[in-house]
């Protein structure tokens, strides 16, 4: 006689497997940032810097913060011209315990990145100053318009 499996067997076997395995890993949050870590390296050396940083980010709270993850998220947010999440994260870096051997050159990076941070606020101020006043100007420009046509309505 032949034993017949139901259909949904092999369904429900594969989301317990896949449950077993998701309950494995997040049990070992170690064992997923090493993982993430990995992932992101390989993106990172590929120069895809944009699918680096979510892998990035997750092994940075996943590890603890590990002092070498931290840096590999500041470099990567560097790379991204992320300033500002980049000057926190090497900054985070360079205060990590024990100090690391590179500190010379993380704040040389840390000094070059808050100039650039500190041009590319006032530039973007800048584009905003001349924004808000060309927005000004076609307003006047538009009441102005308004205006002549009302006059030339009644004449």
């Amino acid at each position: 006689m032949v034993t017949r499996i139901p259909i949904a067997f092999p369904f429900a076997l594969a989301v317990l497997v896949t449950a077993s395995a998701s309950s494995a890993r997040a049990e070992d949050p170690k064992q997923e940032a090493r993982i993430a870590f990995e992932t992101a390296v390989r993106y990172f050396d590929a120069e895809e810097y944009k699918a680096a940083l979510p892998y990035f980010k997750k092994a940075y709270e996943l590890s603890g913060k590990r002092p070498a993850t931290v840096f590999a998220l500041a470099q990567c947010e560097r790379s991204l011209e992320l300033y500002a999440d980049a000057i926190v994260h090497f900054r985070e870096y360079v205060n990590s315990t024990p100090a690391p051997d590179n500190v010379s050159e993380v704040k040389e990076t840390l000094a070059l990145l808050e100039d650039l941070h500190a041009k590319n606020e006032a530039n973007a101020r800048v584009e905003r100053d001349k924004k808000v006043a060309e927005e000004e100007r076609l307003k006047k420009e538009r009441a102005a318009d308004a205006e002549r046509l009302r006059v030339e309505a009644r004449t």
